[in-house]
């Protein structure tokens, strides 16, 4: 028996058929139908339905007969081009010969520079599952395929008020591309479980090359869109290849996480189902995990056929850690970072609003007050950034300290490339304390932080308000006392009043943290004003004044990144005012003063009860527990 790479498109007409007929045969097994000839080699020799690449094959002969081979599928984009999906099979009375290892021997061969392999056809409870498991690949996810046959269709039902249907064949508009690209990276958040593939990423490149494969090829593609005013709400996808033309593929189906709970998946499959024509069958496969999406397929008439599981292999590849100037990134580089960001933020808090690029590249770029901008180190696999370090180096009063977090896309997890990452971070800072901030409580993150030797030294409460009329009253304002409020620079009368409310903060509950928290100036306060005009970042302020002398203040930040969201800042009331009722007194007149803005997000610290109940009174619920750990450097286990 010998294994050898395989021409497919210079083969032989037999030598096409007999890997046809190894795949005919392993399919028959399982009392599936094989695919017609001609539609599978138009497959194999076609991009498949996620963008990879004409399969690549390695090929099993005993003699002259093929008896089993493993394909690779690759593609360039960026989001996915550490992994090759790949399909391994052996005539079922050629098994137990060694034949299925040799194979796998011979896959990097047809992956060059993936480090992560994933066969997602893996069928449950057959030879299959034996092997990848006896060879210790790693289940990664189920899939659940389904069938519906397309008979009488489904009444439409109707659309929920304030959204309409938008409806196509083939290339999607010039208008809508965006929306299409915004709807299908919504899908970050769906149940795939373990996978290495990213089935997000898109920008509107790459839905144009998909496009291109499957209408190019002679193939078929409709899109329902959902729209809510101008902003996407939802989509299904649905494509036809060239090979079949009485079958078609139920893809993509997504509904934004804002728009959720509406019925609107029902309603974009069912529409779906009235604009295909001469599609007698709908094959989909849908996530075993994904119960809300099988109900509805289920009531739409789809059955249940088979379950096939992904398994997943890595390959050793060279992990390199550097330093990121990120004035000087390239665009690729911080996007790169920008998505590792984005996609902690989805599976921390699924339904928060996510930050639009460009401003969360200016933000970055913004000095904190005393604090300045972070640094950047980086984990690169074959040029691609898997993880990075930021850390911040505080001046005065905390010239001790970094502090910054560490991330690493959750398919490099288990490598050592955080710790590698934290090695470079801390050697780079040269200071004697790392604390790391916002790292939600009982997670991944806070278990490998306490592993290298971190303590948790405070928690918070993320916090969260919907805007909704009518907005929470202000109540009066007690005897003696005034409110002042402004957009932007603080009036020059009202500074010294507005530095000494800032520095009342200076006594709230940090818990063992090494942070020291160093009064403000004037001057310091002016700076961080410029520098967050600089930034276009919008400040809101609320003033308690009694006399002339500061009793209160509330702090709103409204960054480009998020327009629609605010960020309640600092608030504190001076000691001797306390017991007034001036808290809620300004958080209250601020909301009114807000344009714009539809929530309002506010961590405060976990011990804080006063805070928490003043929040919770003004309509603010918690969302997430974060954790704040420190460690000495010199005690950390690197």
């Amino acid at each position: 028996m010998g294994v050898e790479e395989f021409d497919f498109a210079h083969a032989p007409e037999h030598e096409r058929r007999g890997l046809y007929e190894v795949l005919a045969a392993s399919e028959a097994e399982e009392l599936r139908e094989p695919p017609p000839y001609e539609a599978q080699v138009t497959g194999w020799q076609s991009p498949n339905d996620l963008g990879f690449g004409p399969a690549r094959f390695a090929v099993a002969r005993e003699g002259e007969q093929l008896v089993g081979y493993v394909s690779a599928r690759v593609t360039e984009e960026a989001a996915n081009d550490h992994i090759a999906l790949v399909y391994l099979v052996v005539l079922p009375e050629f098994r137990r010969r060694g034949i299925g290892r040799a194979l796998l021997r011979a896959l990097p061969s047809l992956m060059p520079g993936r480090t992560v392999a994933e066969c997602w056809n893996v069928y449950e409870g057959t030879a299959g599952e034996h092997f990848a498991a006896a060879q210790g690949l790693r289940v990664v996810t189920s899939m659940t395929r389904q069938r519906l046959d397309v008979t009488e269709l489904p009444e439409i039902g109707e659309v929920p008020e304030g959204y309409e249907l938008v409806t196509w064949t083939g290339r999607t508009p010039d208008e809508f591309a965006q929306a299409c690209v915004d709807g299908l990276n919504a899908m970050a958040d769906a149940p795939f479980g373990d996978t290495a593939l990213d089935s997000a990423g898109y920008t509107v490149d790459r839905l144009r090359r998909e496009e291109s494969n499957v209408l190019n090829a002679g193939g078929d593609r409709w899109v329902v869109l959902a729209l809510h005013g101008r902003e996407i709400a939802g989509l299904t996808i649905v494509e036809r290849g060239p090979g079949g033309p009485t079958t078609a593929e139920q893809l993509h189906t997504v509904v934004v996480p804002a728009h959720r709970g509406r019925g609107l998946g029902m309603v974009l499959k069912t529409r779906m189902l009235h604009e295909l024509t001469g599609v007698e069958v709908i094959f989909t496969r849908t996530s075993s995990g994904n119960e809300h999406m099988l109900r509805v397929n289920h009531a739409l008439g789809y059955r249940d056929l088979y379950t096939f599981l992904a398994v997943q292999a890595k390959f050793a590849g060279e992990i390199d850690i550097e330093e990121l100037d990120f004035d000087g990134a390239a665009e690729p580089d911080l996007r790169a970072l920008f998505d590792l960001q984005v996609a902690w933020w989805t599976r921390a808090v699924p339904s928060r609003e996510l930050p639009a690029f460009s401003g969360w590249v200016r933000r970055r770029r913004t000095p904190e007050a005393g604090w300045g901008r972070p640094r950047f180190a980086v984990a690169r696999e074959n040029g691609r950034i898997v993880g990075y370090a930021d850390g911040y180096l505080p001046t005065t009063g905390n010239a001790h300290l970094v502090v910054g977090t560490i991330v690493v896309d959750e398919r490099w997890r288990g490598r050592g490339i955080g710790t590698a990452l934290l090695r470079c971070a801390l050697r780079s800072a040269n200071r004697d304390t790392a604390e790391a901030s916002w790292v939600p409580a009982d997670g991944e993150g806070a278990r490998w932080a306490t592993s290298r030797g971190f303590t948790v030294v405070s928690s918070a409460t993320l916090q969260e308000l919907v805007l909704t009329d009518p907005l929470p009253e202000v109540g009066e304002v007690p005897s003696g006392y005034r409110l002042e409020h402004w957009t932007g620079r603080a009036p020059e009368d009202l500074l010294d009043a507005f530095v000494d409310a800032l520095n009342a903060t200076n006594d709230q509950p940090m818990g063992d943290s090494a942070i020291e928290l160093v009064p403000l100036t004037r001057e310091q306060v002016r700076q961080e004003e410029d520098d967050l005009s600089a930034a276009g970042v919008d400040v809101w302020v609320v003033l308690a004044l009694h006399g002339d002398e500061a009793a209160g203040v509330t702090v709103m930040h409204r960054t480009l990144s998020r327009p629609s969201v605010g960020h309640q800042r600092h608030t504190a009331v001076v000691a001797e005012h306390r017991g007034q009722g001036l808290g809620r007194l300004v958080k209250a007149h601020m909301l009114h003063q807000l344009t714009g803005i539809e929530t309002v997000e506010t961590e405060t610290n976990s011990t804080n009860e006063h805070m928490r109940r003043i929040n919770h009174s003004l309509g603010f619920t918690d969302r997430l527990t974060t954790v704040d750990l420190s460690a000495r450097v010199a005690d950390l286990k690197l």
